[in-house]
């Protein structure tokens, strides 16, 4: 295949908003583009060549994979060891989290790890080093079935452009659909990201059968600088609030492709990305993409006042890592013989080996969580006692428990209150019941979020799962509160489950709100210097909130005040004082409140208890 050096020069104009938008500069709010950029140019590259091997029965699946791995692992298993290294100054829960990545790296599934783990535009990814290998896992996922593909309709003149073009279209569709229902499982998804690299397909299929076509340099140039401008305009005003992977995707993805399609008969615009260091930056593009990111996630993570300024200032480091890689990794092992190959499979086999066991056994053992603990300098009652924790608990599930059978009102004023939700459920359970009142006979329904959209209206059962759960307690309910953790993919299950009871039952309904922590385990470690100050501890707890599940949080109370009948309790006001920037995690006695990142301790039962029946009289009284 002929080398193009200006399609090197568009590597860098994809790349060098990537890494601007990661460092925060916010005029490049559109940074992430550069990752579509690179789809369309790795399915114009990846067709461009089975497909020309395939004309002339030179193809070999083989020959593709091999050199797939040489390119790609040898850059990412540095990445993974620069990672490690920058690993070992987090704590026990980021450890276990990056060990949890690094399993998902290797296995080319971290794109759906970490949609299950976090929003791509969550400030708390500070802590996720490897995050940014999502968009590898895409590809390599889609160098499983693409290659086959393209090799069976090669010769299928314009059935394959028929072919390539459903696909699209049906990937495209599914891209739209699901980012209006499940933005992020969109954005990290194969089948919503497939559209992109056959974009690129197309170009190589229109390149390669129409090479002999040739259009007026001046019209070729036109349409690749509108084309270029308008690339950065989308780096400089699309921003994380748009709809993406949706209809504006088109734009950067159509615009990539002409560039692709049309700098090749375009002088001026082919030397403006065939200058030498737009080429130079391309060549080096992927060591700079893998890089970056593990580095500046260490900047942010120890340094979150000064990151922008710091980062900066990392680049020449970040530069000459990356010059050193494609020198001396990926250039060479592009053209390794045959024998050199065999024993290079030999090695990166071994080295994924050994990072996928080094991961899981960060997992397993909880970040190294027991090393931490014997090292620990500071208060031994910050760090919580999980064990004991959780035999306290168990001791008020036996007090407590069946939650789930009739009400025991005696009283006529006695108020039936109706529990539905999770394990976020169980603690305001077990806290209401902690409260010993009278005045409320309290019962308890096991229903995973994920399971909220199953309800089934006057039905006196539904499935979950494998279960069947009862849901007769509702007929008989004064006040029904839904709690749990709320996802990206459960939020809008919650609220209409919440509508679905107000509409079938005379209850009042209430809707609780979910807030999340960084692990107390590993956030005790970073109270060192501090450790008798319960203010500056909370003000640290406050920074170190999951703002991304706040979000979902909040998009849930837009929902439920737009509905008057659904009432809204705000769980963060249990630990937070949001104008104070303060959360408070420890008593005052230094004891903790949670036990994990968000479900409480015995000791928070009662207060809990309080807030909760507090906000329930307060809301039904305004209502009276």
């Amino acid at each position: 295949m002929k080398y193009r050096a200006e399609i090197d020069g568009l590597r860098a104009l994809a790349v060098i908003p990537v890494i601007l938008f990661h460092a925060g500069f916010e005029l490049f709010s559109g940074g992430f583009i550069g990752v579509d950029i690179f789809f369309v140019i790795s399915g114009y590259l990846i067709t461009k060549i089975i497909y020309q091997q395939s004309l002339i029965d030179n193809f070999s699946f083989i020959t593709f994979y091999d050199r797939r791995i040489r390119r790609i692992l040898p850059p990412l298993i540095l990445t993974a060891l620069l990672t490690i290294i920058i690993t070992m100054s987090f704590t026990p829960s980021d450890i276990k989290n990056v060990g949890q990545s690094l399993v998902a790296t290797f296995t080319f599934l971290s794109n759906y790890f970490f949609y299950l783990e976090t929003d791509y535009f969550n400030p708390f990814n500070q802590a996720a080093p490897l995050l940014h290998t999502w968009s590898l896992s895409v590809e390599e996922q889609y160098y499983i079935f693409a290659p086959l593909l393209i090799y069976v309709i090669a010769k299928r003149r314009l059935f394959k452009y028929f072919i390539v073009i459903i696909i699209l279209m049906a990937s495209y569709n599914a891209a739209v659909s699901l980012t209006n229902t499940n933005p992020n499982l969109s954005f990290y998804s194969l089948h919503t990201r497939t559209w992109e690299l056959l974009a690129g397909t197309l170009i190589a299929f229109l390149c390669t059968d129409y090479s002999q076509l040739k259009l007026h340099s001046l019209l070729s140039d036109i349409i690749s600088i509108l084309s270029l401008l308008t690339l950065i305009l989308c780096f400089v005003t699309i921003n994380e609030n748009f709809s993406h992977p949706s209809y504006v995707t088109v734009i950067p993805v159509v615009s990539t492709a002409f560039i692709i399609y049309f700098s090749k008969m375009a002088p001026i615009t082919r030397g403006l990305l065939s200058n030498r260091i737009l080429v130079g930056i391309g060549l080096i593009s992927y060591s700079l993409y893998l890089f970056h990111n593990p580095i500046f996630s260490a900047i942010q993570y120890h340094f979150d006042e000064y990151s922008l300024v710091l980062k900066v200032l990392s680049l020449p480091f970040i530069v000459s890592l990356s010059v050193l890689s494609y020198k001396y990794i990926e250039k060479p092992l592009r053209r390794s013989s045959w024998n050199r190959k065999k024993s290079l499979h030999v090695l990166i086999a071994i080295s994924m080996t050994s990072l996928l066991i080094l991961g899981y056994v960060a997992h397993t053992k909880n970040g190294f969580l027991s090393y931490f603990k014997r090292n620990f300098h500071g208060d031994a009652n910050l760090i919580v006692n999980i064990e004991l924790e959780q035999k306290l608990i168990l001791r008020e599930r036996r007090n407590y428990y069946p939650s789930d059978v009739g009400f025991g009102c005696k009283d006529k004023k006695c108020q039936r209150i109706l529990i539905i939700g999770d394990s976020f459920a169980e603690d305001a359970y077990l806290a209401l019941r902690s409260l010993g009142n009278t005045k409320h006979s309290i019962r308890r329904i096991n229903l995973d979020d994920e399971c909220m959209n199953g309800y089934i209206s006057n039905a006196s059962a539904q499935i979950c799962g494998n279960n069947i759960v009862d849901m007769s307690l509702l007929n008989d309910a004064d006040i029904v509160v839904i709690t749990a953790k709320w996802q990206e993919s459960t939020y809008r299950d919650g609220f209409i489950l919440a509508e679905n009871i107000v509409n079938d039952t005379t209850a009042t309904v209430f809707l609780v709100g979910s807030i999340l922590f960084e692990d107390l385990s590993s956030f005790a470690f970073k109270l060192s210097g501090i450790s008798n100050d319960l203010r500056l501890i909370s003000e640290l707890a406050f920074v170190n909130q999951r703002f991304d599940r706040l979000h979902i949080s909040n998009k849930l109370r837009a929902l439920a005040k737009n509905n008057t009948a659904i009432k809204w309790i705000e769980k963060s006001d249990f630990f937070c004082e949001m104008d104070l920037q303060r959360c408070t995690l420890y008593d005052e006695d230094f004891n903790p409140l949670i036990l994990d990142n968000s479900h409480l301790t015995t000791r928070a039962y009662i207060p809990f208890g309080d807030f909760l029946i507090t906000n329930i009289e307060n809301l039904t009284l305004t209502d009276e």
